[in-house]
């Protein structure tokens, strides 16, 4: 008998610990189910919908998560990503998915926490146009609409922040702010109240890579901000098919309901000390500096920068931070512009807008005087080109597929649709008038290869009602065969 009590006693342990083994391995097993660990070391926590930190803001007390967007603009643009778009994008997806109904949360301390909320209001301070309004060891470089004085804004994009990670990654960052009773509130990703996460593969925080090298491959991100009718929410986009990442509720902001009131890209970097870091890759050249691509402004009218819709818009730079080369550029590039610089001391780099804006109407001013293109004939030449190379290639494709040779063709007119900003008239004198040509009495070139002015040519056939002869080599011309040359 006693025997038999050792015995099941014994048993009853070895269930005891059986039924504890299990309940702490199933602990574990669902404690790793809801946590994802990146390549570069960056720890997540996969967080309810509910639970995730933007809910804790007053004004979102009762807010029902919207979890696709209810409105998507109508794209009347041609085509802004498509073929041009490259492959080697920047991949911002967890490998492991956080599981339905919940959402990625970078794991923080205590003292990170701390560090973002002051950090913000140092590192954000209010974006005005004017150099007055940047103290120093604060610095934007870019492309602002024009008479924008907001100060309310919100973005994403990449940043490298030292003082805020402890370490010189590039991240993923959204951010939020606005100005109330004269200080700036709001904060970077979920470091606060404010932005609502919706998608469970995209972490915010996550370290971006590869990065592009100059001279070496190239490597894109694709950010868009978009506002829906009917919340007036305004949703974050990633990547070529636009996929929700999250959004900013409209009840955050106090004059965002209706659209904004303008908008900026480009860099901006801060400094506590006396010196401020590069910007971009540290180069502030047209060749070898960071740049954006295919930027888009979508009004109900339509679009701008590349569609039916003007905007003017303003080109902010200081002596240490560049930004230049903004125009249309085809449909791999869209409207693009690059920027960046070197650093260095924080007074001389967070000032000087206003100089820069007088150098710049001083020689364009100067340059029109004389005649001439204030933009580099070079790099015009090369944008150019750069449009002009797919139809080329394409026909010289379809040549070798059959076979012909240049040299037994009398003529192959290749068209090659270029953008106003290349179309440029030579200074060219009509042999018959002896006036210089312009925008509307422009050269001609008629079928026997000779040039006059528009206004001779009409003169001479009497507005086309009769042919002419060719001044230098007395061929017939008829008004129907000439076109207009662009140099």
């Amino acid at each position: 008998m006693e025997s038999l009590r050792i015995l099941r006693y014994a048993i009853a342990q070895l269930s005891f610990l059986l039924l504890l083994s299990l309940y702490f391995t199933e602990g574990r097993l669902k404690d790793l189910e809801f946590r994802r660990k990146t390549k570069y070391g960056d720890e997540y926590d996969c967080v309810g919908h509910y639970e995730q930190p933007a809910l804790r803001h007053s004004l979102l007390k009762n807010h029902k998560i919207q979890m696709s967007p209810s409105f998507d603009p109508q794209r009347d643009y041609t085509n802004p990503t498509g073929n041009g778009t490259p492959d080697n994008s920047i991949d911002v997806v967890l490998m492991d998915p956080c599981p339905y109904g919940t959402v990625p949360i970078r794991r923080r301390s205590t003292a990170e926490l701390l560090r973002a909320k002051a950090l913000f209001r140092r590192q954000f301070p209010s974006l005005h146009k004017t150099a007055d309004n940047f103290s120093p060891g604060f610095a934007f470089a870019g492309i602002v609409t024009r008479d924008n004085h907001a100060t309310v804004y919100y973005g994403a994009g990449g940043m490298v922040n030292v003082d805020l990670y402890k370490d010189n990654t590039t991240r993923l960052y959204t951010l939020w702010g606005q100005r109330q009773n004269g200080q700036m509130i709001g904060c970077y990703n979920t470091y606060c109240p404010g932005f609502v996460q919706t998608d469970p593969s995209i972490a915010l925080d996550m370290t971006l890579g590869p990065i592009s090298v100059v001279r070496g491959p190239q490597y894109y991100i694709k950010l868009s901000v978009t506002q829906e009718k009917s919340t007036r929410y305004w949703r974050l986009k990633y990547g070529n098919d636009d996929r929700p990442v999250g959004y900013w509720p409209g009840s955050l902001f106090t004059n965002l309901g209706n659209g904004a009131p303008g908008l900026r890209w480009g860099g901006m970097v801060s400094s506590s000390t006396g010196q401020v870091p590069p910007m971009g890759n540290g180069d502030n050249g047209e060749i070898h500096s960071s740049h954006f691509r295919q930027l888009v402004l979508q009004y109900e009218a339509g679009t701008s920068l590349n569609g039916s819709v003007d905007v003017p818009l303003d080109v902010l730079q200081t002596r240490c931070y560049k930004c230049g080369n903004n125009y249309y550029k085809g449909e791999f590039w869209g409207y693009s512009f690059y920027f960046g610089g070197d650093g260095g001391d924080a007074t001389q780099c967070s000032s000087n807008f206003a100089f820069s804006r007088v150098i710049e109407e001083l020689t364009r001013q100067f340059c029109n005087l004389l005649g001439q293109s204030n933009d580099s004939p070079l790099s015009v030449t090369i944008a150019a080109g750069i449009q002009a190379l797919p139809p080329l290639l394409k026909c010289i494709t379809c040549m070798a597929g059959k076979q012909h040779e240049w040299q037994s063709m009398k003529q192959l007119p290749v068209p090659v649709k270029l953008g106003k900003e290349f179309q440029f008239h030579s200074i060219f004198v009509c042999p018959v008038s002896k006036e210089q040509s312009t925008d509307d009495n422009p050269p001609m070139l008629m079928s026997c290869g000779h040039v006059l002015c528009q206004q001779s040519i009409n003169k001479m056939s009497k507005n086309g009602s009769k042919s002419f002869k060719c001044p230098y080599c007395s061929t017939d011309i008829n008004l129907t065969q000439c076109r207009q040359l662009i140099f």
